[in-house]
């Protein structure tokens, strides 16, 4: 494995990759164990035997909840293993200064796994469990304006639900299915780029974007159909505002209703548009000097000074929605 800084390398370990940093190694035990062990899956003698005995559990092929999937090693010692329910484990034996040290960094790093580990967790727990069709990407298209959520005590036990304007009513059925109101959000589907990349998804946030779908619900393309949807307040969310929660949850409804310039099927329309507002058309036109205006220079500079495109895609057609840049 390539040897990175120590920074790099807990970085990696969120992600549940095999690293390694001198004398501080990850590794994924279903990728990358072979320079750990002497056959795969077997103890050391001189290893805890806690986690010995969840090795030799691992070799007989009982990958249960309870079995190491990822080790942290400090001077190929295993100080902490995450198993395969999410949980983390502390080595009890007696460690180093460098090892305790090591072991307290490799702890805070499992324990602030990134959303794509946690997923990967919850559906090797589904399968196990007998449940294929709950695991991410089966089926992604059904599971529009849903979110895959888990208790955080408990990641790798995930349930979908759907989620609404009403935070309340969310809250709720999280409570049914995790045991918790504020549950752990490990993927939504239907919430543009914001869904697909922000690393924390608070449930309040996604019902905000509903709350402004749903004050848009009369806003329609040419054919007919409605225009703003999730994935259209996601990625307006993510393109002016980032995808670290900057923006409130409860002033989302209000900002995009701002910034929302209307429904265009190309940007060189809302650009004549402009123009005509402006009274430029016809002035251009008055001195004859309509046909020397480069409207396409016009159109390059007001969406990368004045207002952003967020494309949307329905049945029949597609275009994007134009909206004020803030940023």
């Amino acid at each position: 494995m390539p040897t990175v800084n120590q920074a790099e390398a807990l970085r990696l370990m969120r992600r549940l990759t095999t690293a390694a940093s001198s004398r501080l190694h990850g590794v994924h035990l279903d990728h990358g164990a072979y320079s750990y062990y002497p056959a795969p899956g077997a103890p050391y003698p001189d290893w805890p035997d806690d986690y010995n005995t969840a090795v030799e559990y691992r070799a007989a092929g009982q990958q249960i909840g309870s079995t190491p999937i990822y080790t942290v090693f400090s001077d190929r010692f295993p100080v902490c293993w995450l198993t395969y329910d999410g949980q983390i484990v502390e080595s009890s034996a007696a460690l180093t200064r460098l090892q305790a040290r090591h072991r307290r960094l490799a702890v805070a790093a499992l324990g602030e796994l990134t959303r794509l580990a946690l997923r990967q967790l919850a559906d090797l727990r589904d399968v196990r469990d007998g449940r294929p069709k709950d695991i991410d990407g089966y089926d992604s298209e059904q599971r529009t304006g849903q979110a895959r959520v888990s208790h955080p005590t408990a990641p790798a036990r995930a349930w979908w639900i759907a989620v609404g304007p009403d935070l309340e009513h969310a809250r709720s059925r999280s409570r049914e299915v995790t045991g918790t109101p504020e549950p752990l959000i490990l993927s939504a589907h239907g919430y543009g780029r914001y869904g697909r990349d922000a690393e924390c998804l608070p449930l309040e946030l996604l019902c905000a974007i509903n709350a402004t779908v749903a004050a848009h619900q009369d806003t329609t393309t040419l054919t007919g159909e409605r225009a703003v949807n999730g994935n259209v307040v996601g990625d307006w969310l993510a393109d002016e505002h980032g995808l670290s929660g900057a923006l409130p949850a409860d002033q989302i409804p209000a900002a995009f209703a701002a910034a929302f310039l209307g429904v265009y099927s190309h940007d060189q329309d809302f650009a004549a548009e402009r123009m005509r507002q402006n009274g430029w058309d016809q002035a251009l036109r008055d001195l004859g000097a309509l046909e020397f205006f480069d409207l396409r220079q016009y159109t390059y500079q007001l969406f990368r000074r004045e207002v952003r495109a967020i494309p949307y895609r329905t049945a029949r057609d597609s275009g994007i929605i134009v909206c004020r840049r803030e940023s």
